[in-house]
């Protein structure tokens, strides 16, 4: 993380400069408001830190607020403006571009001062993630008011569905006693999406009055929602370059404006984890049936055609309004609705703009937005790419800084000399003696990682995937019963040493078996230690047996990843760079995976660069162990399981034995009491039976 040094904070515009401390001071911005919680968090000064990360989010929706209001007010004013008739050289456009200009600094002014836009573009992408939420969860658990920090957890997920940290703390509250259902709840929540959701279940309880009283209210938050939220998308251009001529410039701005507000579509039609990227055909839908229902045949067909202006080609609604039509409903009623009307004009006039854009600019610029982009077109099973990700000359410079306490013999993307290479070798001899298991090293290039085959055999193989075929749970580590953890095209099933050993207790698992799961991971630890040379121990932090099992009715027109491209102590970010900084596992130094199979399609295990370039390919085996350092050097996916079930040890080690698996060490201690209370049992039951004889 990083760490913030706050004693006075300086605001300078034009040439007036003021110096506001903190955090008495009411005119405070947020961006230092957020400076001096981040400071408080460093040093653990819990309380402020919850103070002024609240206060931070207060000013952060007040001063977007005045935002919406200044710049709906001038566009009202602005458009209600007579201009010449005649454009001669756009000089209207620029007219109204003077006029509103003005306007909005104007009311600005009025409203907030002298106070600036946002200068921090990284602290106000902070807000946009919700990132203040994920500090005030921490902040309010060290205070012990857990309730606070569940719904601060709760709305920082709701924001970032994909964030494993977040709901691994979820599932850590839900343990805690006193912590109900009702504290989940997102802060951050649009009202309206809750009334939709009332809406449905009214609807299910066909009390359809209930359902268009709600749904009128919905629709006229929803609209306003996403008026609100496309203005704010007219901010500053943060990719602005002083290098491009009037138009382009203009252009560049416009476009980046344009696609901001096509995505507030998209993210006013979220409810909780679920997308309805139509938001507003599903409330005329559900709209023309109640109305109906209630005898409103006039609304009914309203909302009717509003649908069918949105999806002409729906053949259901066609039908219904066949239907409607033949129970004498007035033709002249089914006229859509004016702000379906003007809702579809200007998306469907941006739209045309955008694919303007892709069809021409797109030809003169690379594309570099693909999710993965490919460099491997071979068939190997084991593919190393034939240079490093970055230049020798950034190893120590660009690297220091994110390895953490890794031992010094490991440099990122260094490559392997020949004192390395025997020293590798020599741990593979030693394992050989120590261990009677051969190990074939596959050539990597790299100090930091490898891919090893022989840690187990077909017969272990088989015992594993039959343990995790009994015992393996739906979102077990994210979360429970939900198999839908990364994509909803895979089941994701798991089981950490914990549940293992409740399963042999209760005689679903046998002993073997699971002694077997931890034997293949202690041998794994074993290896890398040697492997890597260090001078220290590994400590497990995790463990976890899971199966990947592709949904055959979704594989035809997949393109998503099995496991997205990232770091494993590290967040990867939108500019390639990976911050090894909370909430990030930042402890965890060196990670492994064990496959215990082959018979699946897809699933390869791929390391890429922060562009998510694909830069070496892992096809998975029986016994096959690929090994590497947690950090940004290794930054790595899973591509998609398109059939049958991939499965694997994974495994995640730590130097600090602060952050040891207390839940392994004691299932270990569990399963030494559980045999030897067995083994008492079978002798005290041998000398019974001598006994009788």
């Amino acid at each position: 993380m990083t760490v913030f040094v706050l004693t006075t904070v300086f605001i300078c515009i034009t040439t007036v400069c003021t110096v506001h401390g903190l955090p008495e001071d009411s005119e405070t911005t947020y961006e230092e408001l957020f400076v001096g919680a981040t400071q408080a968090y460093s040093d653990t000064r819990w309380a402020e830190c919850q103070g002024l990360m609240k206060r931070a989010l207060e000013d952060w929706h007040y001063f977007r607020n005045i935002q919406i209001l200044c710049r709906r007010a001038c566009h009202e004013d602005t458009n209600a403006r007579k201009y010449p008739a005649e454009d001669i050289e756009n000089l209207v456009f620029f007219d109204k571009a003077l006029r509103m200009s003005y306007c909005i600094l104007k009311c600005r002014r009025n409203k907030v001062g002298l106070r600036p836009d946002s200068t921090d573009t990284e602290i106000e992408r902070k807000f946009l993630d919700r990132v203040p939420y994920d500090y005030l969860q921490m902040c309010s658990y060290k205070m012990n008011k857990v309730e606070d920090a569940v719904k601060y957890a709760y709305t920082f997920l709701m924001g970032n569905l994909d964030h494993d940290v977040m709901v691994s703390n979820l599932q850590f509250y839900r343990t805690l006693p006193g912590v109900s259902q009702e504290m989940f709840y997102d802060v951050e929540m649009d009202e309206y999406k809750l009334d939709f959701l009332k809406a449905i279940d009214e609807y299910d309880a066909e009390n359809f009055l209930s359902v268009t009283q709600i749904l009128e209210g919905v629709l006229t938050a929803y609209l306003e929602s996403i008026a609100n939220c496309r203005l704010l998308c007219e901010g500053p251009f943060r990719q602005s370059n002083s290098r491009y001529d009037l138009y382009i410039a203009i252009s560049n701005h416009f476009t980046a404006v344009l696609n901001c507000k096509h995505s507030c579509y998209d993210e006013k039609g979220r409810i909780f984890d679920k997308k309805y990227p139509d938001l507003i055909s599903n409330i005329y839908h559900y709209l023309q049936y109640s109305y109906f229902k209630i005898g409103d045949h006039k609304n009914s067909a309203a909302a009717t055609e509003s649908y069918l202006l949105l999806h002409p080609d729906d053949m259901d609604m066609q039908y219904n309004k066949e239907f409607y039509i033949k129970q004498d409903v007035d033709r002249d009623y089914f006229k859509p609705r004016l702000e379906v009307v003007a809702f579809q004009k200007i998306k469907q006039y941006e739209q045309s703009f955008l694919d303007y854009i892709d069809e021409t600019f797109s030809k003169l610029v690379t594309n570099l937005h693909d999710d993965v982009r490919e460099k491997v077109q071979d068939t190997d099973d084991v593919i190393w790419e034939n240079k490093p990700p970055f230049s020798p000359e950034d190893d120590v410079s660009h690297l220091d800084s994110l390895v953490g306490n890794l031992e010094k013999e490991v440099k990122e993307d260094s490559v392997v000399d020949e004192a390395t290479r025997q020293r590798q070798d020599e741990a593979v001899r030693k394992y050989k003696e120590e261990s009677g298991i051969v190990v074939t090293i596959s050539e990597t290039g790299k100090s930091n990682r490898f891919v090893a085959d022989g840690f187990a055999t077909d017969e272990e193989c088989a015992e594993i995937v039959k343990l995790a075929e009994d015992g393996v749970m739906y979102g077990d580590g994210y979360r429970p019963n939900d198999p839908y953890i990364h994509t909803q095209n895979e089941e994701f099933a798991g089981m950490t040493p914990g549940r293992g050993m409740r399963l042999v207790i209760d005689g679903k698992a046998t002993p073997s078996s699971y002694d077997l799961f931890l034997k293949l991971s202690n041998q794994t630890r074993d290896f890398m230690e040697n492997f890597f040379h260090l001078k220290s121990h590994l400590h497990f932090t995790y463990t976890h047996l899971v199966c990947r099992t592709a949904v055959e009715s979704k594989q035809a027109t997949r393109k998503d990843m099995s496991h997205p491209i990232h770091g494993d102590n590290c967040i990867l970010k939108k500019d390639g760079t990976c911050a090894k900084e909370p909430p990030a596992f930042t402890w965890r130094d060196y990670s492994g995976l064990l496959y215990l199979n082959s018979d699946f399609e897809g699933g390869e295990f791929i390391f890429a660069d922060g562009n998510r370039n694909v830069l070496a390919q892992v096809k998975p085996q029986c016994g096959r162990l690929v090994s590497f350092s947690s950090g940004a050097e290794n930054l790595h996916g899973v591509r998609a399981v398109t059939g049958g079930k991939r499965c694997a040890i994974a495994m995640w080690f730590t130097l600090d034995p602060a952050h040891e698996e207390f839940e392994r060490t004691q299932a270990e201690k569990e399963l030494e009491r559980f045999l030897a209370q067995t083994s008492a049992t079978h002798v005290k039951s041998d000398s019974a039976l001598h006994s009788e004889f």
